[in-house]
């Protein structure tokens, strides 16, 4: 009886240890409400078993930035940051353009996403 106590007392210390609590997730290619994501590399500080749901439907529910910001038909390359539930920062990646990397950060800083971490990969609205 000692034993499986022991065991469970390792388990639940390593589940609750912080190294495990980053979980990577990529994610190939998806399309959510008209926003398709290809090669999305996220880092959450958090492990979920929705994790890739969260970035998926964060990317879906600002299509209408994307498309506002002349998205439409093009294709990106992005980073974003966030934490404590707010985009912190957004790199456009490629293309170099300026004023598209303007608009992109204005449109997403401050929107909510759950938790905290670091995403890239290649977002676009096709149609």
């Amino acid at each position: 009886m000692k034993r499986n106590k022991a065991f469970s007392l390792l388990f639940i210390l390593l589940l609750s240890s912080p190294a495990l609590a980053i979980m990577n997730i990529k994610i190939e290619d998806t399309d959510v409400d008209g926003v398709k994501a290809r090669k999305l590399n996220c880092q959450l500080s958090q492990a979920s078993f929705m994790g890739s749901i969260m970035m998926t439907a964060f990317l879906g529910s600002n299509k209408k930035t994307f498309e506002s910001c002349g998205l439409k038909g093009k294709e990106v390359s992005l980073e974003w940051v966030w934490n404590a539930g707010k985009v912190d920062s957004l790199k456009l990646l490629n293309p170099n353009d300026s004023t598209l990397a303007a608009c992109l950060s204005k449109g997403l800083q401050g929107q909510a996403i759950e938790g905290s971490g670091k995403c890239q990969g290649y977002v676009s609205v096709p149609y």
